[in-house]
Protein backbone atom coordinates (compact mmCIF):
# COMPACT_ATOMS: atom_id res chain seq x y z
CA UNK A 1 0.00 0.00 0.00
CA UNK A 2 0.97 3.56 -0.84
CA UNK A 3 -0.16 7.12 -1.40
CA UNK A 4 -0.51 5.88 -5.22
CA UNK A 5 0.62 9.01 -6.96
CA UNK A 6 4.82 9.15 -8.22
CA UNK A 7 8.41 9.42 -7.23
CA UNK A 8 8.53 7.40 -4.47
CA UNK A 9 5.37 6.29 -4.44
CA UNK A 10 5.72 4.56 -7.63
CA UNK A 11 8.82 2.86 -7.17
CA UNK A 12 7.27 1.33 -4.04
CA UNK A 13 4.27 0.21 -6.27
CA UNK A 14 6.83 -1.11 -8.90
CA UNK A 15 8.77 -2.76 -6.27
CA UNK A 16 5.64 -4.46 -4.89
CA UNK A 17 4.60 -5.58 -8.04
CA UNK A 18 7.62 -7.05 -9.05
CA UNK A 19 8.81 -9.41 -5.70
CA UNK A 20 8.21 -12.55 -6.22
CA UNK A 21 6.90 -12.77 -2.35
CA UNK A 22 3.88 -10.78 -3.63
CA UNK A 23 3.14 -12.90 -6.59
CA UNK A 24 -0.54 -12.74 -6.91
CA UNK A 25 -1.48 -9.90 -4.47
CA UNK A 26 -2.76 -6.56 -5.07
CA UNK A 27 -0.37 -2.91 -4.87
CA UNK A 28 -3.19 -0.61 -3.57
CA UNK A 29 -2.75 3.32 -3.94
CA UNK A 30 -4.58 5.46 -1.79
CA UNK A 31 -5.06 8.87 -3.66
CA UNK A 32 -5.35 12.23 -1.82
CA UNK A 33 -7.70 13.42 -5.02
CA UNK A 34 -10.76 11.58 -6.76
CA UNK A 35 -9.27 11.80 -10.12
CA UNK A 36 -8.09 7.62 -10.16
CA UNK A 37 -6.32 8.53 -13.65
CA UNK A 38 -3.89 9.94 -11.16
CA UNK A 39 -2.52 7.00 -10.27
CA UNK A 40 0.87 5.40 -11.23
CA UNK A 41 0.93 2.43 -13.75
CA UNK A 42 1.61 -0.09 -11.09
CA UNK A 43 -1.08 0.79 -8.66
CA UNK A 44 -3.49 -2.43 -9.09
CA UNK A 45 -6.81 -1.13 -6.58
CA UNK A 46 -6.79 2.62 -6.59
CA UNK A 47 -8.68 4.44 -3.66
CA UNK A 48 -9.34 7.99 -4.65
CA UNK A 49 -10.18 9.70 -1.48
CA UNK A 50 -10.86 13.05 -2.43
CA UNK A 51 -9.11 13.42 1.29
CA UNK A 52 -5.71 15.67 0.10
CA UNK A 53 -3.23 15.24 2.93
CA UNK A 54 -5.80 13.55 5.40
CA UNK A 55 -5.61 10.02 2.97
CA UNK A 56 -2.02 9.89 5.19
CA UNK A 57 -4.52 8.95 8.20
CA UNK A 58 -5.98 6.28 5.45
CA UNK A 59 -2.56 5.32 4.30
CA UNK A 60 -1.01 4.70 7.95
CA UNK A 61 -3.75 3.63 9.82
CA UNK A 62 -4.03 0.39 6.74
CA UNK A 63 -0.34 -0.58 7.26
CA UNK A 64 1.17 -2.96 9.53
CA UNK A 65 4.21 -1.01 9.17
CA UNK A 66 5.68 2.36 8.03
CA UNK A 67 8.65 2.67 5.57
CA UNK A 68 10.13 6.20 5.23
CA UNK A 69 12.29 7.04 2.39
CA UNK A 70 13.28 10.47 1.85
CA UNK A 71 10.25 12.86 3.11
CA UNK A 72 9.52 16.10 2.92
CA UNK A 73 6.40 17.80 5.11
CA UNK A 74 4.14 14.48 4.17
CA UNK A 75 6.41 11.99 5.09
CA UNK A 76 6.58 13.92 8.07
CA UNK A 77 2.86 13.94 8.88
CA UNK A 78 2.38 10.36 8.00
CA UNK A 79 5.80 9.60 10.68
CA UNK A 80 3.55 11.27 13.58
CA UNK A 81 0.47 9.35 12.24
CA UNK A 82 2.04 6.36 12.66
CA UNK A 83 3.77 7.03 15.61
CA UNK A 84 0.56 7.82 17.37
CA UNK A 85 -1.17 4.93 16.24
CA UNK A 86 1.77 2.33 17.54
CA UNK A 87 2.75 1.48 13.32
CA UNK A 88 6.48 0.79 13.48
CA UNK A 89 8.30 2.92 11.63
CA UNK A 90 11.59 1.96 9.86
CA UNK A 91 13.37 4.86 8.08
CA UNK A 92 15.77 4.50 4.98
CA UNK A 93 18.87 6.59 6.95
CA UNK A 94 20.40 6.64 3.16
CA UNK A 95 18.05 8.72 1.50
CA UNK A 96 18.03 12.33 3.03
CA UNK A 97 15.29 14.77 4.35
CA UNK A 98 13.06 13.11 7.19
CA UNK A 99 13.88 9.53 7.20
CA UNK A 100 17.68 10.42 7.14
CA UNK A 101 17.04 13.18 10.14
CA UNK A 102 14.96 11.11 12.15
CA UNK A 103 16.94 7.24 11.43
CA UNK A 104 17.49 5.31 14.92
CA UNK A 105 16.69 8.46 17.01
CA UNK A 106 13.63 7.72 20.15
CA UNK A 107 10.69 9.88 19.26
CA UNK A 108 8.63 9.09 22.58
CA UNK A 109 10.49 8.31 25.66
CA UNK A 110 6.95 7.63 27.06
CA UNK A 111 6.51 4.76 24.74
CA UNK A 112 9.89 3.92 24.17
CA UNK A 113 9.34 4.88 20.49
CA UNK A 114 11.90 4.63 18.15
CA UNK A 115 12.30 4.78 13.94
CA UNK A 116 14.14 1.93 13.44
CA UNK A 117 17.18 2.59 11.09
CA UNK A 118 17.99 0.93 7.32
CA UNK A 119 20.85 1.23 5.13
CA UNK A 120 18.80 -0.28 2.40
CA UNK A 121 15.60 -0.48 0.54
CA UNK A 122 15.87 -4.77 0.98
CA UNK A 123 17.04 -3.46 4.88
CA UNK A 124 13.95 -1.56 5.61
CA UNK A 125 11.40 -3.78 3.70
CA UNK A 126 12.74 -6.86 6.04
CA UNK A 127 12.97 -4.69 9.22
CA UNK A 128 9.39 -3.75 8.51
CA UNK A 129 8.24 -7.17 8.41
CA UNK A 130 9.96 -8.21 10.96
CA UNK A 131 8.54 -5.35 13.41
CA UNK A 132 5.31 -5.78 12.12
CA UNK A 133 5.31 -9.62 12.79
CA UNK A 134 6.84 -8.88 16.44
CA UNK A 135 3.68 -6.26 17.12
CA UNK A 136 0.93 -6.57 19.30
CA UNK A 137 -2.55 -6.77 17.98
CA UNK A 138 -4.36 -3.49 18.36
Amino acid sequence: MCGGLGGVMAAVARGARSSPRASGSDVVGILPTTDAGAANGWVDVVVPTGLGHARNVVVVASADAVVAVGGAAGTLSELALAWQLGRPVVALATHGGWAADLAGRAVDARRDDVVHAARTPADAVRLALELSAAAPEG
